[in-house]
Formats: C-alpha cells, sequence, structure tokens
C-alpha cells in the first residue's frame, strides 16, 4: 500500500510534507515504457521507506508488481548527504531548477521536500548542465545528493526486477 506523504497547500501554493516525515525526494523519469516514479520518505527518527510505482517494466520480476515498498534505518552514507543538506543554508537555493518556466512532463525529475522553516520544496529537472545552473556551494551540493539519489534508486529498482 502507498504511503501518502504530501499534500498542497493552496494558500502557500506548494506542496507541503506531513508532519510525520523530515524528508522526502522523489522521482519521476518523464515519459518511457515504464513510466517508473519512485519515493525515499525519512521520519524523525532516520528510519525509512522507499517506494517504487511502474506502469509496466521489463518481463524480469517472479510475479509482476506494479509496485515495491521498502522500509529500514536509513542508509549512513544518505544520512551523511542529509546532515550536510540540512546544515546547508536551504533558504538560498532555488525552488525550482528547469529548463524553462513552465513544466515539460516528458523530461524527468526530481522533488525535495523538507521539513524545516515553513516546509522547502525544490524540484530539479533531468539533464540541466552542472555549472550553468548550480553555481553555488550548496547547489552544487544538492546536485550531487541528487545524483547520488538517482542512482541509489535505480539501483534497487534493478533489485526489484530480478
Amino acid at each position: 500500500m502507498w504511503t501518502h506523504s504530501a499534500r498542497f497547500d493552496k494558500k502557500e501554493g506548494k506542496i507541503i510534507l506531513n508532519n510525520d516525515y523530515a524528508f522526502s525526494f522523489s522521482t519521476y523519469e518523464g515519459f518511457s515504457y515504464k513510466l517508473l516514479y519512485t519515493e525515499l520518505l525519512i521520519d524523525n527518527d532516520f528510519n525509512y521507506i522507499l517506494q517504487m510505482s511502474v506502469f509496466e517494466h521489463e518481463n524480469k520480476t517472479k510475479d509482476f508488481p506494479k509496485m515495491f515498498q521498502e522500509k529500514g534505518k536509513l542508509p549512513e552514507k544518505i544520512f551523511d548527504y542529509l546532515e550536510i543538506l540540512l546544515d546547508a543554508d536551504l533558504k538560498s537555493l532555488k525552488r525550482r531548477y528547469s529548463y524553462s518556466n513552465f513544466d515539460i512532463s516528458d523530461i524527468g525529475s526530481q522533488r525535495f521536500l523538507i521539513n524545516l522553516y515553513d516546509g522547502i520544496e525544490i524540484s530539479i529537472d533531468d539533464g540541466l548542465p552542472l555549472d550553468y545552473y548550480f553555481t553555488t556551494d550548496v547547489e552544487v551540493f544538492l546536485y550531487d545528493f541528487n545524483e547520488y539519489l538517482k542512482s541509489w534508486m535505480e539501483e534497487k529498482y534493478q533489485a526489484w526486477i530480478l
């Protein structure tokens, strides 16, 4: 069963993470053959829930489930990244790192939700050049964390389908 972790706040005009969680990272790979959506939720005790939903994937899984969920203690490397991010100047980050001001739905994207201040939402489109869009130290760190989490989630997906 999917754990619903966020809601849209009409007054603020942004997505707010539920109070049960300190952090959320989600990915949508855009229009592809599998339409994979993943979400990593981290609670205040640094336990995690990893959720994956797929429209279709290669015929590698045994029972062809469309959803996967894993729970556990947060891996140390992700904890280290998160600790540094939470100590950074988060208010200096842009809300959206994108090619344009409008949404291109066939491009993959990632979203960070952080329960600090009044809630922080940061979206990143796939394929943005590092040196043009991510110029400050905090932005470069966010980019590196984003790339690491995307890779970690792809490893989890590959383990699921085998």
